[in-house]
């Protein structure tokens, strides 16, 4: 049998459904698009296309991928976010949707100031660093990230476009490892699932995304006590220490950052109206 473009989608589409795979078409369409190198859209122009022996080998490897459940992002080896295209990986986490609010926090934080000097911890792909970069041309970012498998995301991303972002490969527990500072904006979004939510997840997240980035081990707040550490010595007088939260943390996160003697704290919800963001300044 010859597949073409128009007899792979219906079938497959049909087989994704049955295995109880989400958005069974538009996973569909992005796995053969990719496959084939085009947009999704010029399939609905390629119907009557036959697809050649690479071709099909490609698709096969990509939908035994996504059978497995692994996410399509990892598979396609790029996201969006914030507008712009990221590549991603099993070592990072995969941005979500919920970090832009975290970004535009941090931009109207930023509002006004010229040079600011922005530290984002625990980089992942880059997502945050390289977002504030571009958004704040005359910021000086640093990345840092205790995955050297995630820093060189992080730095190919920059590089994807063009983003002025300094690297450091160091644990944020390690005081001696850490820039020097101070900063103008200490942004984070550090690993904050409890241990007791693991059986809720997908298993698309459970299965394949980096449990580094995911999980806060018995104390929810272990990450939140040490970014708060970091205030007397790390963030500049008038400086934003920012984070982002678990949906049920924020109002703990709120009152760590006011007993490092944070002002101005605040709590902002995602578009879902769950709590999200914290942010406090430095008086």
């Amino acid at each position: 049998m010859t597949w073409t473009v128009l007899s792979l989608l219906t079938w497959s589409t049909d087989h994704l459904r049955e295995k109880g795979i989400e958005s069974p078409r538009l996973t569909t369409e992005l796995l053969l698009a990719h496959a084939l190198g085009i947009q999704r859209l010029a399939l609905y122009l390629q119907f009557d296309r036959p697809l050649k022996p690479d071709e099909m080998a490609a698709f096969k490897s990509s939908l035994l991928r996504k059978l497995k459940r692994e996410p399509l992002d990892y598979i396609l080896g790029e996201t969006e976010f914030y507008g712009r295209p990221f590549t991603v990986s099993p070592a990072v986490l995969i941005p979500r949707p919920e970090t832009e609010g975290l970004v535009e926090v941090a931009a109207e934080r930023l509002r006004g100031r010229t040079t600011p000097t922005i530290l984002d911890i625990g980089s992942g792909s880059g997502c945050i660093a390289v977002t504030l970069a571009l958004l704040v041309p005359a910021a000086r970012v640093t990345a840092l990230e205790v995955s050297p498998a995630a820093l060189d995301v992080a730095m190919a991303n920059a590089r994807r476009h063009n983003a002025a972002v300094y690297p450091v490969l160091a644990d944020l527990f390690d005081t001696g490892a850490l820039p020097v500072g101070p900063f103008d904006l200490i942004v984070s979004n550090p690993p904050y699932i409890p241990d007791e939510d693991r059986a809720e997840l997908e298993p698309e997240v459970l299965k394949f995304e980096p449990a580094l980035a995911l999980f806060s081990g018995a104390d929810p707040l272990h990450f939140y006590r040490r970014l708060a550490d970091l205030v007397p010595t790390h963030l500049a007088p008038d400086g934003w220490l920012i984070a982002e939260t678990h949906a049920d943390g924020a109002e703990s996160v709120a009152a760590l950052w006011r007993a490092a003697n944070l002002a101005d704290v605040t709590v902002t919800a995602d578009l879902a109206g769950i709590p999200r963001v914290v942010a406090g300044r430095k008086t």
